[in-house]
């Protein structure tokens, strides 16, 4: 407490210093001329604002400090300042608004920049509810130490991973620089012992699939992380030189991620002066222009479904009206907010909305979501059996960009 109070008291004693020199230039102002009147009136306004929002935080101090100094019971400094973090945000009445504390907020972080510091696995529960490795990254340290998708993970720097939750063993793996990782394959065990890197999160993949002698790239985009765009020119690098006919490109499931980053893979499709999507902030409306060449010329076809949302909308609406590239599958989910995210010094963080973004007609998105111009709702068929057989959501997409 006594920390915050001193915080306070030197904001007090700046705010009043800050006032005596405003006072003084005033008066020198009066004197030497008007330009730097109305020059120090800004300067004036400035410093009342500040002194404003200090009156206004003497309640929340106030509430704070007689927590603290009167409250029967012990309370912790931290929990009770991201509380009243939290308590702000909420009052925004915005859904997408929100307070992460300190795991959420690396959590966060981690999937947005597309990367995290481990060995390079994905696990998950099988029926049996054992943990089961789903996948090795490449070039991470567990696919260089020789593990492979389907070892089951029985032990972690010689704890048994036995009843522990996905969650619990992602700590146990992050808790130390090296892991020690025991496995179990073909009912043997074998020990692996690696250090953590950064790994990179694959979030672009591809598969060509031959239709009507014609060859179609499939690029699916899982999120719109800090280095997707980079894994989706490398990918496009790939398709290109295999002279594809056209590209379909599945977004189904991937929730948005970086504006940024969708900003560069839609300049790879369009012309230079196309409106990529317009920004909306308290009235002002601004048309975001491609200013690079195009470099993908391939027919474009999208998937979408209720789960696309955010950043894969902006792609989806750049290409369905500027291109008039079919987008099939479901109508998307309907998030048209741009959103910021500030990470607090104690390792919490705010996410909050500071525009609304339009389609490059200026067509209002959130809450309304991008229709699709051939409707399909995906077959019970392909949840009973996943694959590209019973996938009729791309069969629909394949007949539509070989047509």
């Amino acid at each position: 407490m006594s920390k915050i109070k001193g915080e306070e008291e030197k904001k007090v004693l700046s705010t009043k210093f800050n006032l005596i020199e405003v006072v003084a230039v005033m008066f020198v102002t009066v004197i030497v001329s008007v330009t730097i009147t109305i020059f120090v009136t800004h300067v004036t306004r400035d410093s009342a604002k500040k002194v404003k929002a200090n009156s206004d935080l003497q309640e929340v101090i106030s509430a704070y400090d007689t927590i603290m100094s009167e409250y029967y019971d012990e309370v912790d400094k931290k929990t009770l300042v991201n509380a009243a973090i939290e308590g702000m945000m909420s009052c925004l009445k915005d859904p997408y608004t929100e307070f992460f504390d300190e795991k959420e907020s690396q959590d966060f972080s981690d999937g947005l920049e597309g990367n995290y510091t481990g060995v390079g696995i994905e696990i998950k529960l099988d029926d049996s509810k054992r943990i089961v490795i789903n996948r090795v990254f490449d070039e991470s340290p567990a696919n260089k130490a020789g593990l492979k998708a389907g070892d089951y993970l029985i032990g972690i720097d010689g704890t048994s991973t036995k009843d522990k939750s996905l969650d619990d063993i992602a700590k146990l793996i992050k808790d130390e620089k090296k892991s020690q990782v025991k496995i179990e394959r073909d009912k043997k065990t074998e020990t692996y012992t690696m250090s953590k890197t950064k790994v990179d999160l694959p979030s672009v993949e591809y598969k060509i699939i031959e239709q009507k002698g014609k060859k179609i790239a499939k690029i699916d985009i899982s999120t719109f992380a800090n280095n997707t765009y980079k894994q989706f020119k490398k990918v496009y690098d790939e398709v290109a030189e295999k002279k594809v006919d056209g590209i379909i490109l599945d977004l189904r499931g991937n929730t948005g991620g970086y504006l940024t980053t969708a900003t560069s893979i839609i300049e790879m499709f369009l012309n230079k002066g196309d409106i990529m999507y317009q920004l909306s902030s308290k009235g002002n409306v601004q048309k975001v222009k491609n200013e690079k060449d195009k470099v993908i010329n391939e027919k474009v076809v999208v998937l979408v479904n209720g789960a696309s949302a955010s950043a894969s909308e902006i792609l989806t609406a750049a290409l369905k009206e500027n291109l008039s590239s079919e987008v099939v599958g479901t109508k998307t989910y309907g998030k048209g907010k741009v959103q910021k995210a500030k990470k607090l010094a104690n390792g919490t963080m705010m996410k909050y909305t500071i525009q609304n973004w339009l389609t490059p007609t200026g067509k209002e998105i959130d809450g309304k979501g991008v229709e699709p111009t051939i409707e399909v709702k995906m077959d019970k068929k392909y949840y009973e059996n996943p694959s590209d057989k019973t996938d009729n959501q791309l069969e629909k997409a394949l007949e539509a960009i070989v047509k």
